[in-house]
C-alpha cells in the first residue's frame, strides 16, 4: 500500500541511486580512457573535481551533492527505520547500509568542499583510505581489526560476484515494460558491472589485509591505486581498461535500480 511518506522514501531513494550512478559511469569511463591513454584510473573524487571545471560545473556539482545527500538519508533510513528483511538477514542490511551512509556522507563532504573551493585537489582517496586505516590501526588490536575489515571486503566481493552469476539482483528490478531484447541487454550489463564491483572489492580488500599484517598503513590503497594495481599486472593496461567500463556498468545497474527498483522490497 502506498502513502505519502512512502512514496517520499521512495523518491528520494531513487534519487539517490541516480547520484550513485553518475558517480560510477564517471568513475569507470574516465578511468577506461585514461588507461586507454595509458594513464591513471579515476576515483570518485576525481569526478568531482572534472565536474567542477566543466561549463556550470558549480550547479551541476550542486545537484549532484543533493543527490548524495538524499543517498545517505536513504541509506540512514535502511539503518534505522523498519527492517526490510528478517532474522539476521536484517542486521546484515542494516550493518552494510551504515557503511554505505558513512562512506557517501565522507564524498559528501568532499563534493561540498570543491563546491565551496576549500577541497585542494590531489590525494583525494587514497589519502583518505589510508588515513581511516591509520586511525584504525591505533586502536586496541588495530592491526586485527584492520585484517577483518580487508577480510570483510573480501567476502562482501564474493557475495557480488555470486550476485552477478545467479542474476539475483533481477528479483528487485521491475523490467517488464522493457522489450525482451532490452532487458537481456541492461541485464547483462548490470552483471558485469555488479562482477567489476566486486573486483574492485576483492582488491582493496587485500590491500588493506596486507597493510594489517605488516603494521603498515601506506600499503592500504582506495578504489583508485587498487584499480591501477591492475595496470602492473601482464596485459594490465588491457585489464584496466576491463574493470573500468564493468564499473560504468554499475552505473548502468544503478540507473535502473533508480527508475526501476523495488526499493523498499
Amino acid at each position: 500500500m502506498h502513502t505519502p511518506q512512502r512514496d517520499t522514501l521512495e523518491k528520494i531513494g531513487r534519487i539517490g541511486y541516480g547520484a550513485k550512478s553518475v558517480i560510477y559511469l564517471a568513475v569507470g569511463l574516465l578511468s577506461a580512457n585514461a588507461a586507454m591513454d595509458g594513464g591513471k584510473a579515476r576515483d570518485s573524487r576525481d569526478v568531482l573535481h572534472t565536474v567542477a571545471q566543466q561549463p556550470f560545473g558549480k550547479i551541476l556539482l550542486a545537484v549532484l551533492l543533493g543527490g548524495i545527500a538524499c543517498y545517505v538519508v536513504w541509506r540512514a533510513i535502511l539503518v534505522f527505520g523498519p527492517a526490510i528483511e528478517k532474522g539476521a538477514k536484517a542486521w546484515v542490511v542494516r550493518g552494510r547500509s551504515l557503511l554505505s551512509a558513512l562512506i557517501y556522507s565522507g564524498l559528501g563532504l568532499a563534493a561540498f568542499k570543491v563546491l565551496t573551493g576549500s577541497g585542494a585537489k590531489g590525494g583525494g582517496g587514497e589519502s583518505s583510505a589510508r588515513g581511516w586505516t591509520a586511525q584504525l590501526m591505533d586502536a586496541p588490536a588495530g592491526k586485527w581489526l584492520v585484517i577483518a575489515v580487508g577480510a570483510g571486503f573480501v567476502a562482501y566481493a564474493i557475495s557480488q560476484w555470486r550476485r552477478a552469476w545467479t542474476r539475483s539482483f533481477e528479483k528487485k528490478l521491475s523490467l517488464g515494460s522493457l522489450s525482451t531484447n532490452a532487458r537481456r541487454t541492461v541485464t547483462r550489463i548490470s552483471a558485469s558491472g555488479i562482477a567489476a564491483r566486486g573486483v574492485a572489492f576483492c582488491l582493496a580488500g587485500i590491500f588493506l589485509a596486507n597493510a594489517g599484517l605488516q603494521a603498515d598503513p601506506s600499503k592500504a590503497r582506495g578504489l583508485s591505486g587498487s584499480l591501477n594495481a591492475l595496470r602492473d599486472q601482464p596485459y594490465g593496461r588491457w585489464l584496466l581498461v576491463i574493470v573500468a567500463l564493468g564499473l560504468a556498468g554499475y552505473g548502468v545497474y544503478c540507473a535502473l535500480k533508480a527508475r526501476y527498483g523495488r526499493i523498499r522490497e
